[in-house]
């Protein structure tokens, strides 16, 4: 595992990050800058910038010994140039964090959601390769995981072409809080029906994938067809689910739909899927839509420290929240084009040493 010093705390805002940390304040990747930022109580300051043009960061991750984790995949790619990583962050909000490649290039390509498993060290993330990437014959498209200390990258499942409801285009995966530690679920972009002759047929779906907590291979079973209305009850099916989180106390999932303009957007925005007791899918339904303003929503997770709901979107590059039941909407960064977001937990949390540290070197200033 190489190491490579590309970290540095940008002055500005430096000293805002030093101040008390609300919970809840907001770690988020950003592509529009290439960098891990953060957001503190109304300001935004830069805690890691990557000079390498063709990082293109996703999912970002802190890990139960207090590591942070971002993946990246650029996009487009020249086959045979995958830069497709993932990155280790040691005391992010250091005045110069240190940063270490632990894996490059195949078979990771495109990584995107990602969650850590219980069992061992290791990560386990959804393979969203594009078409730029290579073939479904040279390239593992679906679910992998990566050994942070290794290094070592295992297929865990690979999409095929099956009868329909099948996974396909694996873009997150999230813990099952409802069952056991080896349970997850992932969110398939298509995988909904097999007429691929137009982007306009293709369906989203969602899964239960069990994970052998030994080889660390998977076993997807079907939770919803998202584009089978005689299940979801929808008027229209859902064509580009991508990202999903959960409020566990209150067994709601929330995803979100992101059509692309060439295909029926009239479905584009957040949907809550409420969850039966053993986090068996209950019923979905519409929660907030805003053309305007989040036409393509991306990445979503629920804030468990505000009660929020939080969203980036890709054609306006802001992040958003709203709260459970739809209400509140409010801007809470502009321009910066998030793809995944961790927040900040209770006093006492490993995550806060890093801020304590840089408060008292910023006093002996």
């Amino acid at each position: 595992m190489s190491k490579r010093l590309i970290a540095i705390l940008a002055l500005s805002g430096a000293s805002s990050i030093a101040s008390a940390a609300a919970v809840g304040n907001i770690v988020f990747t950003s592509k529009t800058n290439d960098a891990v930022m953060y957001y503190n109580n109304g300001v935004v300051s830069t805690l890691v910038s990557f000079a390498d043009p063709d990082v293109r960061l996703a999912e970002i991750l802190r890990a139960p010994t207090g590591e942070y984790y971002v993946d990246s995949g650029p996009f487009p790619v020249n086959t045979g140039n995958n830069k497709s990583a993932l990155y280790r962050i040691d005391n992010v909000f250091a005045a110069v964090p240190t940063v270490t490649t632990v894996k490059q290039g195949y078979d990771m390509a495109n990584p995107s959601g990602m969650v850590w498993h219980a069992g061992s060290r290791d990560i386990v993330y959804a393979n969203n390769a594009q078409s730029e990437y290579g073939d479904d014959t040279a390239v593992y498209r679906g679910i992998r995981a990566v050994n942070v200390d290794s290094g070592t990258d295992v297929g865990s499942y690979q999409q095929v072409f099956v009868t329909a409801p099948t996974v396909r285009t694996a873009n997150d995966v999230l813990k099952n809080p409802y069952a056991g530690n080896d349970d997850y679920y992932v969110v398939a972009i298509n995988g909904g029906n097999h007429d691929f002759s137009s982007a306009d047929a293709s369906w989203s779906s969602l899964w239960h994938y069990n994970i052998d907590s030994g080889t660390l291979a998977g076993t997807p079973s079907l939770m919803v067809n998202l584009g089978d209305t005689s299940a979801t009850g929808l008027a229209k099916p859902l064509t580009f689910v991508r990202h999903a989180s959960i409020k566990e106390s209150t067994r709601e999932m929330f995803v979100v739909n992101a059509a692309l303009d060439i295909q029926d957007q009239s479905m584009n925005g957040i949907f809550k899927i409420t969850l039966n007791p053993d986090g068996t899918f209950g019923g979905i339904s519409m929660l907030f839509q805003d053309m305007t303003n989040a036409p393509r929503p991306d990445n979503i997770e629920y804030n468990p420290y505000t009660d929020k709901v939080v969203f980036s979107d890709e054609t306006t590059g802001a992040i958003y929240q709203i709260n459970p039941d739809g209400t509140g909407f409010e801007l809470v960064v502009a321009n910066v084009g998030s793809r995944g977001f961790y927040f900040v937990p209770a006093p006492g949390s490993l995550a806060l040493v890093g801020l304590a540290g840089l408060a008292a070197a910023r006093r002996r200033r």
